[in-house]
């Protein structure tokens, strides 16, 4: 009996290191935002050629809204309209029109 070795005492078990996740990152969100700034640009340009471009362009970010993976198209449309809105004004404040 001498050749057996007694039990091995239960231990409790180790909980894993705690690791932080990294922030996640959606590449194609950015792609996709980038597409709503491409129909922004697209349906202004046609705007000058006959105004209806411009509202089919804002009803097709609109409409991706509502598609769960193509959100980004609206905010990539509204955050271009944004920016020129943004440059318009400011050019006319620095160099403003003479209504003579």
């Amino acid at each position: 009996m001498s050749d057996q070795l007694p039990p091995p005492e239960p231990s409790s078990p180790q909980p894993p290191p705690f690791q932080e996740k990294p922030a996640p990152v959606y590449p194609a969100a950015w792609k996709t935002a980038g597409i709503g700034a491409l129909i922004f640009i697209v349906s202004a340009a046609l705007c000058f050629a006959n105004p209806v471009f411009f509202l089919f362009g804002f009803i097709g970010a609109f409409v991706s809204l509502f598609i769960k993976g193509y959100r980004p198209i609206f905010l990539g449309y509204i955050l271009c309209m944004g920016l020129v809105l943004l440059v318009l004004t400011v050019v006319c404040f620095i160099n403003p029109p003479d209504f003579k």
